[in-house]
């Protein structure tokens, strides 16, 4: 199974990163550092839980919860939205990350 350079460099920045996150956030709101693991985990090589993907900046798709991810594609910040917010189907770390599409989440930084 492959996934995108991309994808597995934000993974790691992810687990690195939660250390981090979860001191700051503890003062604003409760974050579940191990539950945004656990997400991060589980769905490294699977579409996330509300079954979106973003094959490119303004091209959303619905490939359906747990598929294989694409090689190809442009999903980096849905995923981190994923994995540290509290996302309807299934809960990563908490934190409310509002969303402008259908999709969970911030579509990209660029959008």
């Amino acid at each position: 199974m492959s996934i995108g350079p991309v994808r597995k460099g934000l993974i790691i920045l992810i687990i690195a990163g939660f250390l981090m996150i979860s001191f700051s956030v503890q003062v604003i709101q409760a974050y579940n550092r191990q539950s945004a693991y656990n997400y991060a985990y589980k769905y490294a090589y699977k579409v996330c839980s509300d079954g979106y993907f973003w094959k490119g900046e303004k091209d959303l798709v619905r490939l359906g919860l747990g598929n294989s991810v694409p090689s190809d594609g442009v999903d980096c910040a849905h995923f981190v939205s994923c994995c540290i917010g509290n996302e309807p189907n299934e809960q990563g770390g908490g934190i409310d990350v509002p969303s402008r599409t259908e999709a969970y989440g911030e579509p990209g930084a660029e959008n």
